[in-house]
């Protein structure tokens, strides 16, 4: 686990914010994507920095202990998963979901069972995984996209901070390719 540096585990008085496990594209990717909104004619004003699938939800910050956030670096560290393909190509509602995901799925129930098996506690939480392009937009018909794709290299423990637009990563832990992948074709 990397911790950033300047990445406050507990302010003194804060909001309720939630912190999640989350998968984010390279910033090319996340342009790409942030091109398919535009194309699409949606609402720009939620930042393709922030772009991002939920993999786990954890809980509100200020509920998390410095125990809790020790046993969610352990047990994810120690989860050893691999890099995962993303292929987004449908347009549902408001955001991107791809046909299968059989990786990402896998390395979410990778990460819970690890979690679980370390003691932490997680939410409810149906994991359906998709890519939101913006928010308070009105509903879409489903339709086809030309196939976004990229490989997650990389964890990210993020605290949502509502209101205020932002991501705050507390840590990263990257994902090591153990097998050979394949590239994604066109």
């Amino acid at each position: 686990m990397t911790f950033i540096e300047g990445a406050g585990i507990k302010p003194a008085v804060s909001p309720v914010r939630p912190v999640y496990l989350m998968a984010k594209p390279p910033p090319d990717i996340a342009q790409q994507i942030a091109q398919q909104r535009r194309v699409l004619g949606m609402d720009a004003r939620y930042p393709a920095e922030r772009f991002h699938i939920t993999l786990l939800p954890l809980g509100a910050h200020d509920a998390l202990s410095n125990g809790d956030l020790a046993r969610i670096d352990h047990a994810v560290a120690e989860s050893r998963a691999e890099p995962a393909a993303i292929l987004l190509d449908r347009l549902r509602g408001n955001r991107l979901e791809g046909i299968g995901m059989r990786d990402v799925k896998a390395l979410q129930k990778r990460l819970a069972s690890h979690l679980r098996a370390a003691g932490t506690r997680l939410p409810e939480y149906r994991f359906n995984p998709h890519l939101t392009l913006a928010y308070g937009v009105p509903p879409r018909p489903p339709a086809r996209i030309a196939p976004i794709g990229w490989h997650v290299d990389e964890v990210l423990l993020i605290v949502s901070h509502y209101g205020q637009g932002r991501h705050e990563i507390l840590c990263r832990w990257p994902l090591i390719t153990r097998q050979w992948m394949l590239p994604f074709a066109a």
